[in-house]
């Protein structure tokens, strides 16, 4: 009866341990040599985390349907490019697919460019759970919504940076309309930024750094969102949606640093120097007008409140 249940516990702990495997990427001498093979063996479970253990490593098109983590081997990030150079590839970096729960760590993700019309997300488009820790994503481009992220899942951002992305135009109306020339949250989906930077990015219409559509929401915490620019409101943010902000900072945005045409609560942040419109505004748009719930210790430079 002992041998039983002793056998019983290794056999627990042995599939315990297939579960949490380190899988091996690189050009030579790894188990694979590309993450989406990596990805998609048999034996890659949920749980298990795929190491890249190149320093720069060239590959588009990745499209993660299990529940991994994917990390980085150096310090400040191993780079995942889609192409040796910016805005010559033909897809973005990474596709995370629905009911799959990804982490990416320790990693650059760049020169992605999904290719035909409408396409979004340049760098990333996540319609699962994924989670970004000490990311850096940088120089994407989408040629409608979210050049660096497009995010129709749940997103949870920390300690990385969102910069020098950019979305060409905004999609038709239903199909990603909006911009965000660094991140677009689409409808339905949830986003969470905290100790992040999202800075330098472009848009050809709303939302430079940041787009939130309609029937979504946004928590921001400790974050920085500077020198973006969009063509049209926001050259920070644009909120169509719900938008919660501690503690952040919004300077150096054109145009505009904030344009609320949703709901806002914001409470500790400084939103200061950023030009060609004011720094904050509510607008109305279809017969929809910002509303502000909560307004408390915020240092807003210039504001516009419809």
């Amino acid at each position: 009866m002992l041998l039983g249940l002793w056998s019983a516990a290794l056999y627990a702990d042995n599939s315990a341990l297939k579960v949490m495997q380190e899988l091996t990427v690189c050009k030579a001498g790894c188990q694979f040599t590309t993450i989406q093979a990596a990805n998609d063996d048999e034996r890659t479970r949920a749980g298990d985390t795929i190491l890249i253990k190149d320093t720069i490593h060239t590959e588009g098109g990745i499209t993660l349907g299990k529940s991994i983590k994917i990390i980085g081997d150096t310090i400040p990030g191993t780079i995942v490019q889609a192409h040796t150079q910016p805005g010559k590839a033909g897809d973005r970096v990474f596709q995370i697919q629905e009911r799959a729960e990804v982490t990416l760590e320790n990693l650059t993700i760049r020169h992605g460019k999904p290719k035909g019309y409408p396409s979004s997300g340049g760098g990333i488009s996540n319609l699962g759970s994924l989670t970004l820790i000490n990311v850096l994503v940088i120089e994407n481009l989408a040629r409608t919504s979210g050049g660096g992220i497009w995010n129709k899942g749940t997103l949870t951002i920390l300690n990385s940076k969102i910069s020098r992305n950019y979305a060409e135009r905004a999609g038709p109306i239903g199909k990603a309309c909006g911009a965000g020339g660094g991140i677009q949250n689409e409808k339905g989906g949830v986003l969470v930024i905290e100790n992040s930077e999202i800075s330098y990015n472009t848009s050809d219409s709303r939302g430079g750094g940041l787009f939130i559509s309609c029937d979504t929401k946004a928590i921001i915490k400790n974050s920085n969102i500077t020198h973006n620019k969009s063509t049209k409101e926001g050259g920070g943010i644009s909120v169509m949606g719900e938008l919660e902000m501690y503690n952040s900072n919004i300077s150096h945005n054109s145009v505009g640093g904030l344009a609320n045409f949703g709901k806002l609560s914001f409470q500790n942040n400084s939103i200061e120097n950023n030009t060609i419109s004011s720094d904050m505004s509510n607008f109305c748009k279809i017969g929809k007008c910002g509303t502000i719930q909560l307004n408390t210790n915020n240092n807003i430079g210039t504001a516009n409140f419809e």
